[in-house]
């Protein structure tokens, strides 16, 4: 999911799941993305946010003051971004797409987070004085200092990036699939109200810690999939890097939502998935 995220964009999303470990939440919400932001100031999302006005500190305190600590000690070992995180970790990749950037840094989470204002991070902003249209502004204002932004229009160059994760065979897609599901269903019922046996809970944590990974592995593998279709759509009003992110975007959303037990493909089912995102990012006014 986050092959085109900045070292700074990777290390906040690591920090944003400490922030809520550090707070007992068993999960990531977009307080936690904004927790995280404001823990590294030298970033260049932080430097969007002392150019709107605001008092980093003053963030950090609103924000816990939002999303109060857990009063039980946290046991799981594996934390789920919450539907409206990871609607935000999707924006990021689209801000910067409209932006004309090629990787996503701190700055453009920081505009998903204003994005999603209904968010507790969104709202927290809002309330602080903090507005989408000036942030886009002061980021535009911004030299890039060459280490966050990339340009990476080579499409070879990206080719033998994503040349480096094999194809899989239909029996390893399916296996990803199961361990997907099984990892899921695992979370949830740590977060049931049932009673379960140190055993039962141990074995649950594991098996629930395998889903991040079976997501990536199943994302990679396809990433070239993804190249193939958006070759297509090429002359048509977008970059191919930009069509390419695009349907990387389909790509996350169908590993997210496939059903195995259906009997689809995956490939077959990601490709709905990624001409669909392709698509839509066509027709939009620009």
């Amino acid at each position: 999911m986050f092959e085109r995220f900045t070292d700074d964009a990777r290390r906040l999303i690591v920090q944003a799941q400490e922030e809520a470990r550090s707070l007992n939440h068993d999960y990531i919400g977009t307080e936690h993305l904004l927790l995280a932001l404001v823990r590294y100031p030298e970033t260049k999302g932080a430097d969007v946010l002392r150019g709107l006005g605001i008092d980093l500190d003053v963030a950090r305190a609103a924000a816990v003051a939002a999303a109060p600590a857990g009063e039980s000690p946290l046991t799981a070992a594996y934390l789920p971004f919450t539907p409206r995180a990871k609607r935000v970790l999707e924006l990021s990749w689209r801000e910067a797409v409209e932006l004309d950037h090629k990787w996503v840094g701190s700055e453009h989470v920081l505009l998903a987070l204003l994005r999603e204002r209904n968010g507790i991070a969104g709202q927290v902003l809002s309330a602080q004085g903090a507005d989408l249209a000036a942030a886009r502004s002061h980021l535009a204002g911004l030299a890039s200092d060459g280490s966050l932004l990339h340009e990476v229009d080579d499409l070879e160059s990206y080719l033998a990036e994503v040349r480096r994760y094999p194809v899989l065979t239909p029996a390893e897609e399916l296996e990803l699939a199961q361990k997907i599901e099984l990892g899921r269903d695992a979370a949830q019922r740590l977060e049931g109200p049932a009673e379960l046996s140190a055993e039962d809970r141990a074995s649950l944590t594991v098996t629930a810690a395998e889903v991040e990974k079976a997501e990536l592995a199943l994302t990679q593998a396809n990433l070239r999939l993804v190249v193939t279709i958006a070759q297509r759509y090429q002359g048509r009003g977008l970059s191919i890097i930009d069509l390419v992110q695009e349907g990387n975007l389909g790509l996350m959303a169908a590993v997210d939502s496939y059903e195995w037990r259906k009997g689809f493909k995956f490939s077959v089912f990601a490709t709905w998935w990624i001409r669909h995102a392709i698509t839509r990012a066509l027709a939009r006014p620009r």
